[in-house]
């Protein structure tokens, strides 16, 4: 019995480093999911002149993944344990959109948990 046990773990173990995903597998994650939070993400209290800039934050978002991306893999820090990896971003919205100063618009931290080739986001906050 002892020896299936160990059978089986070593068999999840193995299963757990060839499906730990990689930087850029996390990065196409971080995109998406930043597409999916657009709306709070470009809040639409952020103007210049009176004039919103909620379009141009989400035309951006939608119109340049491939450089947020590249921002993303910039700020992300990947701690891998072999089994799993974790995944630390400091991302604020001037990074991405560089006309924008830092004190307009809130930067957002994010600790991710990767494995199975999947992830888990388990702590985004605004700073």
């Amino acid at each position: 019995m002892k020896g299936l046990v160990a059978i089986a773990l070593v068999g999840l173990g193995l299963v757990m480093v060839v499906t730990n995903p990689s930087s850029d597998r996390y990065a196409d994650y971080a995109v998406t999911q930043i597409q999916d939070s657009q709306n709070s993400i470009c809040p639409s209290n952020i103007s210049i002149f009176g004039t919103s800039l909620q379009n141009e934050c989400k035309s951006f978002i939608n119109n340049n993944s491939n450089q947020i991306k590249q921002v993303i893999l910039q700020t992300s820090d990947r701690q891998n344990i072999l089994l799993f990896s974790i995944y630390k971003t400091d991302l604020s919205v001037s990074k991405l959109i560089p006309n924008i100063p830092s004190n307009v618009a809130p930067g957002y931290e994010f600790e991710t948990i990767g494995a199975f080739g999947h992830f888990l986001t388990y702590q985004a906050e605004a700073k």
